[in-house]
């Protein structure tokens, strides 16, 4: 639950941050937005250590972070390409992203499979030689 109430902060934070004209407000919103994001990359990174067998972590942690790592010049292009035809229009470009962070979220937390692996408690054992 705490996986999908940050990135409901998140994406409520971000709207406020993209519909503020006030620097102090938009403060605030940038830093919830710095909290919620925090908190969910520390759950599900600790997701996916525990979710994975001892053998395979280092392999899957790090084809996580190869991942990750390669999809944020595809961000920054796709958002330079958004600046560029929207005429940099920011608020559009926020509230955007917000509103589809927001129904990813709800839609993902709807999927009762992907709710089955996240609330199973069970932890991989290690295998034995």
């Amino acid at each position: 639950m705490v996986v999908f109430f940050s990135l409901l902060l998140f994406s409520c934070s971000l709207m406020l941050f993209s519909q503020t004209i006030s620097p102090q407000i938009a403060l605030i919103g940038l830093f919830i937005s710095g909290l919620s994001l925090g908190i969910f990359n520390l759950q599900t990174t600790t997701l996916f250590q525990k979710k994975t067998p001892t053998e395979f972590r280092g392999r899957v942690m790090s084809l996580l972070m190869t991942i990750s790592s390669s999809l944020l010049p595809l961000g920054l292009l796709i958002g330079g390409g958004l600046g560029a035809v929207t005429n940099n229009n920011t608020q559009l470009i926020f509230g955007v992203c917000s509103l589809s962070i927001a129904l990813l979220t709800i839609t993902t937390s709807l999927n009762s499979s992907i709710r089955s692996y996240l609330f199973n408690h069970e932890d991989v054992a290690p295998r034995k030689a």
